[in-house]
């Protein structure tokens, strides 16, 4: 999958040439990567950086922050969190957006926390509730019906 804002950044990075972007798209399809010039590797390195951490510590993450905050982080957040801070310098404030509930992650947040989160009101009970399972071909009319027969 290649996100929407990833084809977007790569149009930035191509001073805008919207027919470079996809030539480079087609290409990253066929080939699976892309090839960037020395220049636009810099700037990506300007742009971006990464890193990464293990489940450990990703479970200590959320505890301390827990233990620190009293706010439960998802998984999906603590990693970020943690890379944040890896690769941030001390200069810089780091802003994490919450990527998910902690309750999606009942077992890991529970295990770093002691404490099991509790579902939004929104999804109590509907694990419990009646599975249904439609199956349409991939055709544009029939998808639109589809939304328009069974729309709330």
């Amino acid at each position: 999958q290649i996100a929407s804002n990833f084809e977007r950044y790569l149009y930035y990075l191509l001073d805008c040439d919207t027919a470079q972007v996809v030539q480079v798209m087609e290409n990253l399809k066929q080939k699976g990567r892309i090839d960037f010039t020395d220049e636009q590797k810099k700037k990506l390195k300007h742009d971006f950086s990464s890193s990464s951490i293990n489940d450990t510590e990703t479970l200590e993450t959320i505890s301390s922050f827990y233990k620190n905050t009293g706010y439960i982080l998802d998984p999906h957040t603590a990693v970020g969190i943690a890379v944040g801070k890896k690769v941030s310098d001390s200069s810089s404030q780091l802003v994490c957006l919450a990527t998910a509930h902690p309750a999606k992650f009942s077992d890991a947040v529970k295990k770093a926390t002691n404490v099991e989160p509790n579902l939004p009101s929104s999804l109590v009970g509907l694990s419990s509730r009646e599975k249904k399972l439609v199956t349409i071909s991939a055709d544009k009319e029939q998808i639109k019906n589809f939304i328009s027969q069974n729309a709330i």
